[in-house]
């Protein structure tokens, strides 16, 4: 038996066609992380070190579905460094754009709501954060 979560969410996957559906949301992130996203008697979690994790993981489980999470999380323009992943247990992000100077770059939580014309699947947000980054990808 797992805790109770201590955050409940509610945002949209988005089918092949275009067609939005609620989903909720069940972060667990205080101790340990876990995410669990339902919709009707469907369930989708993962388990993990952090919530980015989790969250990823979720994301190829919906994807294989033909479901992408419309969150900032799902962004190809969103990731988090290794130290705000660290502390921030993997909860917020940045978004990869050149920083002006004297900026400090902007960061989003990954699971605040996104528009379906922002996100991608995890493999275009790998490529992007490859590209930004300027490596290769394997």
């Amino acid at each position: 038996m797992h805790a109770a979560p201590d955050e409940l969410l509610e945002l949209n996957v988005v089918d092949g066609a275009g067609r939005a559906t609620k989903v909720g949301v069940a972060i667990h992130g205080v101790t340990g992380a876990r995410v669990v996203v339902t919709r009707g008697d469907r369930v989708w979690e993962a388990e993990g070190e952090d919530l980015l994790v989790c969250l990823v993981n979720v994301r190829q489980q919906l994807e294989a579905d033909g479901l992408n999470l419309c969150c900032q999380g799902a962004r190809p323009d969103v990731w988090p460094s290794g130290q705000l992943r660290q502390f921030t247990n993997g909860r917020f992000g940045y978004i990869l754009a050149s920083p002006s100077i004297g900026r400090a770059p902007e960061t989003v939580d990954l699971f605040a709501p996104a528009d379906v014309g922002e996100i991608g699947t995890v493999e275009e947000q790998r490529a992007a954060v490859f590209r930004f980054h300027g490596l290769r990808q394997s």
